[in-house]
């Protein structure tokens, strides 16, 4: 699964429950946040026992500019090479 940004809301915790879910009918499940918020996703790992993943597209605390934007570039960098390597059947 791809989530936009790792923090405890809604969505976060919808997907959390249906990879948990999907990982009990015995499907492997990778969830990739294009940025961790706050440094949640040790946190989730360890407290509900999913495969998080951190693209790191952003940085919240970074201000816009060249710098930015090379972040993004990495970010989908680190997206291609997940993709490649893994092997999944759904996005």
């Amino acid at each position: 699964m791809l989530l936009t940004q790792m923090e405890p809301g809604g969505a976060q915790n919808a997907a959390i429950k249906l990879a948990r879910g999907l990982e009990s009918y015995g499907h492997s499940v990778t969830i990739g946040a294009m940025y961790d918020k706050a440094t949640y996703i040790p946190d989730f790992r360890q407290r509900f026992g999913v495969d998080l993943v951190d693209l790191g597209f952003a940085d919240p605390r970074q201000p816009r500019g060249l710098a930015w934007f090379g972040r993004r570039l990495s970010g989908l960098g680190r997206l291609w090479r997940q993709l490649r390597h893994g092997d999944y059947d759904v996005l």
